[in-house]
């Protein structure tokens, strides 16, 4: 059975492009008062900005998708092993 657009993932929201929140229209304004912006700008606001961004909302996280080593030692294993991989594939470098 294929995905339509109009589906979506279970605990996953919708997106709709054509949907407005407040941080879409600030960063509308931005630009069209300043021009345009980087990437590393848009990125910062929807992730750092102090009222709408991603981690500064207080909420529950538990459908985040983790990728830190701090939250489980698993993850610094599996790093430290494709590394390892890499590091043979490429003849063990010094």
């Amino acid at each position: 059975m294929s995905r339509t657009r109009s589906q979506t993932l279970p605990g996953r929201s919708n997106f709709n492009a054509n949907s407005s929140t407040p941080l879409k229209a600030e960063l509308i304004e931005r630009i069209r008062r300043h021009g345009p912006i980087t990437y590393h700008e848009f990125i910062h606001s929807c992730l750092y900005h102090p009222q709408h961004g991603y981690y500064m909302k207080r909420r529950e996280r538990s459908a985040d998708f983790y990728t830190s080593a701090e939250l489980h030692p698993i993850f610094g294993r599996l790093v430290a092993r494709q590394l390892a991989e890499m590091w043979n594939i490429m003849g063990s470098p010094d």
